[in-house]
């Protein structure tokens, strides 16, 4: 049986413009996920935007340089997902609700064992 490697579940995200980039604990990006919407500007001309559709959400190559303004993280050294039940279930919840995060991370799995 083959060991779980929790380093290529979603560690956090990096935030890059309109875009939000699930990356691993390898700190390697896993998705990009980019909102469907209408870019516009309120009553002071402040760009922004509304929602207009599904977001997209498309695969990351590993070596991929993002540019971003901020990063988030899902959880820290105290509640690791191979220590701790409540945060393997909010990253399942994750990747359930993004079915292609759940696929990329199956790839990368993949390509791991057969080197």
């Amino acid at each position: 049986m083959r060991k779980f490697d929790f380093d290529q579940l979603p560690y956090g995200a990096y935030l890059a413009s309109r875009d939000t980039i699930i990356f691993n604990r390898r700190y390697q990006p896993i998705v990009r996920i980019t909102p469907a919407a209408f870019c516009c500007h309120d009553k002071n001309r402040v760009p922004t935007s509304i929602q207009v559709g599904q977001p997209t959400v498309t695969a990351c190559r590993p070596d991929m340089w993002i540019e971003h303004e901020s990063q988030v993280w899902f959880y820290s050294d105290e509640n690791p997902p191979h220590r701790c039940a409540a945060t393997r279930q909010r990253l399942d919840q994750m990747i359930q609700a993004l079915p292609e995060l759940a696929a990329e991370i199956e790839h990368r799995g993949r390509a791991a064992v057969a080197r």
